[in-house]
């Protein structure tokens, strides 16, 4: 998942342009976990965060590089690094730097000190993108830091919180129903939008999610729902929770007026 705060104005665009727009895809949505009629509040809710969920996948598309790019530029940056640090214990070298205006270099060892952190982030940024061989990782998943997750483990965060939050209990990974309402999210967040800075990008998505897969495409949620239980998901997940938790207390709250 991209930085929120990042993309909060370009999700805010969605969710404007999403506001007025009938919403039957989303209370096919509300209806999978549900199980029967759903509450006006659930189908608002999913509404809702279907637009933060659309940008999500857009930013992802247009901006995340794969991997190998990224492999490519960890790997610029530690021999950029490395050629520094070399440079600075070359005598000959230094003395060129240090005969330089406005004289000897300050701090050379504080330089030297971030040259070789800088080295050891690159290398260990490089390693989560190979394998054990040294071969850049395959998939169409793009090149993302541990402690973040794709968007389609957002998407899994937001179904499962919505399916526990209504049936008191976490939709296991295998849960073809839930993975069912993941799949019917994930197609209805790109409903009713039109934003001019993510247009390419969900032309391109509309075009990806309109062709026939292999296998069954239920089963690939099952590792967003794994993932979705994992301990960097959870700030988000409790977020997803106080908005559920505000917009049922709200439709209460109204219908007893």
């Amino acid at each position: 998942m991209v930085d929120q705060e990042s993309v909060r104005p370009l999700a805010k665009s969605a969710a404007a342009t999403a506001k007025d727009a009938p919403a039957p895809g989303y209370e096919i949505v509300a209806r999978a976990i549900t199980g029967d009629d759903p509450p006006a509040w659930l189908v608002k809710f999913l509404k809702m965060w279907g637009p933060c969920l659309a940008v999500d996948r857009g930013v992802a598309a247009v901006k995340l590089p794969t991997r190998a790019q990224m492999r490519k530029t960890l790997e610029g940056v530690r021999a950029a690094a490395a050629l520094i640090l070399s440079a600075l214990d070359d005598d000959e070298t230094r003395g060129f730097l240090d005969a330089a205006s406005p004289g000897t270099i300050p701090d050379r060892l504080a330089i030297c000190r971030l040259m070789s952190d800088l080295v050891r982030r690159a290398e260990e940024g490089v390693s989560w993108l190979v394998t054990e061989d040294g071969k850049t990782k395959v998939g169409r998943s793009r090149a993302v830091p541990p402690g973040s997750f794709p968007p389609k483990t957002y998407c899994a965060a937001i179904i499962a919180e919505a399916w526990s939050f209504v049936h008191g209990v976490e939709p296991a990974p295998t849960n073809q129903k839930a993975a069912a309402a993941a799949h019917l999210f994930w197609r209805a967040s790109l409903e009713g939008l039109s934003m001019e800075e993510t247009k390419l990008a969900l032309e391109w998505m509309r075009a990806t999610d309109a062709k026939k897969s292999w296998g069954e495409p239920l089963n690939g949620w099952r590792r967003h729902f794994e993932q979705a239980k994992e301990p960097h998901v959870s700030e988000m997940r409790k977020k997803i929770r106080c908005h559920l938790t505000e917009g049922k207390r709200q439709a209460e709250m109204f219908a007893g007026a």
